[in-house]
């Protein structure tokens, strides 16, 4: 029999690699405007980053690499550890492609220029094929036979601590972005409660 606290473990470790790997590129390849290399700075490990800056200023990553690929795997190291810590709920997978979701929306948005920043085909695909990865192979196999809670704090505080990664790797704080991630967390956070508590209720009558 598969080992479920293995595997979430597993999952946890590959989220850890995936985030470290996203956060290396940001770091080694991309300007040093970023907001990441002021708290570098204020640590006093900008003299250590510069060297290794140094050290791969001869390769020349394909530009996808450099300003897509890092996004994508941002999005599958939340994914994954949301899928192992968050516990079994009707929400759970909304929970899960939350974060694809407000990226994709922001993305979007990009592209009628409702939000500033520019809009890339290859960010899109990054956001969007996890997701539908997920969908596919994850539907119909959460079981909610002991769901007893509605609380969603651990949800809300992944994606809390994923979107303040996700704002260190920009050269400025792009205020309608935080509104909008913050709007959209609070209607997830209501949508949530509500479909769980109606899951509750039609469970429990149903067993009465």
């Amino acid at each position: 029999m598969v080992n479920e606290h293995n595997i979430s473990t597993w999952k946890i470790v590959l989220a850890a690699l995936l985030l470290a790997v996203s956060s290396f590129i940001y770091l080694i390849f991309r300007p040093s405007d970023i907001i990441a290399f002021r708290f570098i700075d204020r640590a006093g490990l900008s003299g250590t980053l510069e060297l290794l800056r140094s050290f791969t200023s001869g390769i020349n990553l394909p530009a996808m690499v450099i300003y897509s690929i890092p996004d994508g795997l941002w999005l599958v190291s939340y994914m994954l550890i949301a899928d192992s810590l968050l516990p079994a709920s009707p929400a759970k997978p909304l929970w899960i492609i939350a974060l694809s979701g407000n990226a994709v929306a922001s993305e979007l948005a990009q592209y009628w220029h409702l939000l500033p920043g520019v809009f890339d085909f290859r960010d899109l695909m990054c956001y969007l094929l996890p997701t539908l990865a997920y969908l596919i192979f994850k539907r119909n196999t959460v079981n909610y036979s002991n769901y007893v809670d509605s609380r969603n704090y651990l949800a809300v505080f992944l994606i809390g601590i994923y979107l303040l990664i996700a704002g260190a790797s920009v050269s400025r704080l792009n205020i309608p972005f935080i509104l909008t991630c913050g709007c959209f967390i609070i209607i997830l956070t209501v949508i949530s409660s509500h479909y769980c508590k109606g899951y509750l209720r039609r469970t429990a009558q149903v067993r009465s």
